[in-house]
């Protein structure tokens, strides 16, 4: 009998090789763990229309209800698309973040900015540059422009469930410093990637994310397999009863997990994961 019962499993850096392709040998392993009756749920910052594709790739579309999206502040049921948990980040906090984020930007600091809204969309103002064009493609998904970000962008009631910048890591990381002073205290603010600065509230994490799901199935948390590799897949890699990090996975991670895989993404670190603890 497995000792496990739920995996989560991270997109890029972990699933997906560096060239953004789903390996055959990851499909084969997610299927044998479906086959064996264990639950495995897509985590990722990606949006649901990004992860739809992957779902499909895997088949995990047609034999896993779950996926958890934009860092756990949005969860679905992927046999119909319905949205069954969101938390996010209330309009007058996200105003303020996107003051700032202007007030950098017309400072000269190169990057753009994607909100994306609780209504499914992803929002990017008429100004954005060749980050945001370069995101869409990555993302697979169609940004919706607009020529105010903060009034088009931003539900007065819901809020948004992130805000994302994308730019070279020096330049975002001054303008997370600029972030950070503001002192938000309902706001979290962290690297998704070398390249993505992502602004959330509190409650949108992978690891709530996954305990909203592990609650749903019915399954102990100690029962839970989390496998990523970057600083937003921390949460989950510590929530879960056997946190995994991907051999190339930032220290962070590594430092939390309590396995490192021997393989990297683009040696099917995801399957040896599954064989080594789903028999």
């Amino acid at each position: 009998m497995a000792n496990f019962d739920l995996i989560a499993v991270d997109a890029d850096g972990t699933l997906l090789s560096s060239d953004m392709m789903i390996s055959e040998e990851n499909k084969r392993a997610i299927n044998y763990a479906l086959d064996k009756g264990i639950h495995v749920v897509l985590c990722s910052g990606r949006s649901i229309d990004s992860l739809n594709i992957f779902a499909e790739e895997t088949g995990l579309k047609q034999r896993e209800r779950f996926i958890i999206t934009l860092n756990g502040a949005a969860v679905f049921d992927s046999m119909n698309n319905e949205l069954i948990h969101s938390a996010t980040l209330d309009a007058k906090t996200s105003l303020l973040v996107i003051e700032e984020i202007k007030k950098q930007s017309n400072s000269g600091l190169n990057f753009d900015l994607v909100i994306h809204n609780s209504d499914g969309f992803t929002y990017a103002e008429n100004t954005a540059g060749e980050f945001a064009r370069v995101y869409e493609k990555i993302s697979k998904l169609t940004l919706k422009i607009v020529d105010d970000i903060a009034k088009d962008g931003v539900d007065d009631e819901l809020g948004v469930n992130k805000l994302l910048l994308i730019g070279e890591n020096e330049t975002l990381g001054a303008v997370e410093k600029a972030l950070n002073s503001l002192n938000l205290g309902n706001a979290d603010i962290f690297f998704s990637s070398e390249m993505l600065l992502e602004i959330a509230d509190k409650r949108a994490t992978k690891g709530n994310g996954l305990a909203f799901v592990a609650e749903k199935l019915g399954i102990s948390m100690k029962r839970t397999i989390a496998i990523g590799d970057h600083c937003n897949d921390i949460s989950m890699i510590k929530a879960a009863g056997l946190g995994v990090a991907m051999k190339g996975a930032v220290d962070d991670a590594k430092a939390v997990a309590d396995y490192i895989t021997e393989k990297s993404n683009d040696e099917n670190g995801v399957s040896e994961v599954i064989y080594k603890f789903i028999q």
